[in-house]
């Protein structure tokens, strides 16, 4: 195994700045939805607080239709939750 160094920033409700070996991004939401926006695409996490139950769905750079619906259902998510 080896070492990892991760440092983040938050910048406001929702909304953190990440620094790591690989490079720098941006997470957006919060308990139930997160939103992980990086040079290789984008990372998608919509969870159901308190169970552990979550679903993971990486997005590239080409594909924004499944992600325009993720983002839409797991903000709803959000919103009930929190």
């Amino acid at each position: 195994m080896g070492w990892r160094v991760r440092k983040s920033i938050k910048l406001g409700k929702g909304a953190r700045l990440n620094f790591g070996k690989r490079g720098t991004s941006l997470s957006l939401g919060g308990k139930g939805f997160t939103y992980n926006l990086s040079k290789r695409g984008g990372r998608a996490t919509v969870g159901v607080p308190v169970t552990g139950i979550s679903y993971q769905s990486k997005h590239h750079k080409t594909s924004i239709g499944p992600l325009i619906a993720l983002v839409a259902v797991g903000f709803v998510l959000w919103l009930i939750f929190s």
